[in-house]
């Protein structure tokens, strides 16, 4: 079950692409009193997500939606103005890819 009407958007970032530019922040940022944002600028509908998930998993059932419960805020992007004019424009993994590599990473960590 999910929570919700699946019609939010969220921002995701593969762990592997957090790694791969932290250090280069690190490097080559100096503000440290104004935050910088480490996204992917792209976002996603929930509903995408979960059949993303269903189809990877291989997962036969239906995806219930629990529209009692709230959705949040609608869209949830960062403004990715400040690390693209620092490191200029960034490449992540694609959610499908990302998705994938958790979910192969999940099954050998359990045995699944």
């Amino acid at each position: 079950m999910c929570l919700g009407s699946g019609k939010i958007k969220r921002e995701f970032i593969y762990c592997d692409d957090v790694t791969k530019y932290l250090e280069k922040i690190i490097d080559n940022y100096t503000d440290f009193m104004n935050p910088i944002n480490l996204g992917s600028g792209k976002d996603h509908y929930i509903f995408e997500v979960a059949n993303t998930i269903k189809k990877l998993t291989g997962f036969q059932g239906e995806i219930v939606w629990d529209t009692s419960k709230p959705d949040g805020q609608k869209r949830k992007l960062l403004d990715v103005t400040k690390i693209n004019n620092l490191l200029g424009p960034l490449e992540f993994i694609p959610l499908n890819e990302g998705l994938q590599k958790t979910i192969e990473w999940f099954n050998e960590k359990y045995e699944i």
